[in-house]
């Protein structure tokens, strides 16, 4: 289905007589691969629409912090918002623009038809290597009457600085003690033990493979790959299933204005733990892309992606953006500017 856009150029001045024709300008743009199915259905449907191509790299939020605050790329995408002292550190004041909220899940390949249960002392205590058998007795306290088989467990992780990471870490960090003392939470940790594999298709290739594999992935992977995936105890005492309903019940909290927040260890009774946004990172001042046409083809891009092409979120077992985050998102977008002339108006 094509998105009418008539609306949004309704308000955006285009200065079709810059250097480059926006019919073929190319976006560069790099980071998070927790988004990455969804951003590539958006990025085809508006080519489609517009003929802009954008050039996005899945390399994880880290790799594409770098490229980004380093302007090698003319946005960035992070499921992990940045510190307060990177933004002052920056010449150029930087906008996070929430795209979508997703789910982080837990996926393993075990000979079991029931959806197992795992709370996050149990998952703490596996990645720590304090529980290596899938028969064992915490593991089947939490799923009675489940004939779980006398497995090594395989605990499977990130190799690279992931967004996905922190949502998981951070989930583990505010729940159990003993994780936030011991690893604690970030894009990377150190890990004591288990298998580092790449980005998030990497886990879900593993996983697949790998009988007795435990692993932590955005939920589209692992729909993807037809792999079991369990429920996980929020701070409420529920079990809860990554469907998007309860991803989207997370995000029923008072966002800030800057729209950085945290919604792992949910206290909604029905909202899943280990729930987030991912975020586009832009400069205020686009000066330093290489014409008029760019910049204005970029904001277009993102007003399309949380706006009109929402819609692509709801198909694609990604959460909606509560309203008052389109709110502020348009403020920020309004504040966008290329040769001190604002791109909205």
């Amino acid at each position: 289905m094509k998105y009418q856009i008539i609306a949004l150029f309704a308000v955006i001045i285009l200065v079709l007589s810059c250097t480059s024709s926006s019919k073929s300008t190319v976006l560069e743009g790099a980071g998070a691969t927790f988004p990455y199915p969804l951003y590539a259905e958006m990025f085809q449907e508006y080519f489609e629409l517009t003929g802009i191509e954008i050039n996005y790299q899945p390399i994880g939020s880290g790799a594409g912090i770098k490229k980004f605050l380093k302007k090698q790329v003319d946005f960035g995408a992070s499921d992990i918002y940045l510190s307060d002292d990177t933004i002052r550190k920056s010449e150029i004041n930087i906008l996070h623009i929430p795209i979508c909220l997703g789910a982080v899940a837990l996926s393993y390949n075990l000979p079991v038809s029931d959806t197992l249960n795992l709370s996050p002392q149990v998952i703490s205590q596996i990645y720590r290597q304090e529980i290596t058998a899938w028969n064992d007795p915490l593991l089947a306290a939490l799923n009675p009457g489940v004939d779980l088989p006398d497995w090594d467990i395989v605990p499977l992780h990130r190799s690279d600085a992931s967004g996905t990471t922190f949502i998981f870490t951070e989930y583990l960090t505010q729940s159990d003690p003993e994780w936030r003392d011991r690893i604690g939470s970030g894009q990377k940790v150190e890990w004591t033990e288990g298998i580092a594999v790449k980005g998030n298709q990497g886990l879900a290739d593993k996983i697949s493979e790998t009988e007795g594999a435990l692993g932590y992935l955005e939920y589209n992977y692992a729909l993807s790959k037809n792999l079991k995936v369990a429920k996980v105890l929020n701070r409420s005492g529920n079990y809860i299933f990554p469907e998007i309903e309860n991803v989207i019940a997370s995000a029923q909290v008072d966002i800030p204005e800057d729209s950085r927040i945290i919604l792992t260890n949910t206290e909604i009774a029905e909202g899943y733990p280990l729930s987030g946004f991912s975020w586009l990172l832009i400069y205020e001042d686009l000066d330093f892309l290489s014409n008029k046409a760019k910049a204005y083809n970029l904001v277009n891009l993102i007003w399309w992606m949380t706006h009109e092409g929402q819609e692509i979120s709801s198909k694609s077992h990604y959460g909606l953006l509560p309203e008052i985050m389109k709110i502020h998102t348009e403020k920020f977008l309004k504040k966008i500017k290329y040769n001190n002339e604002f791109i909205i108006k």
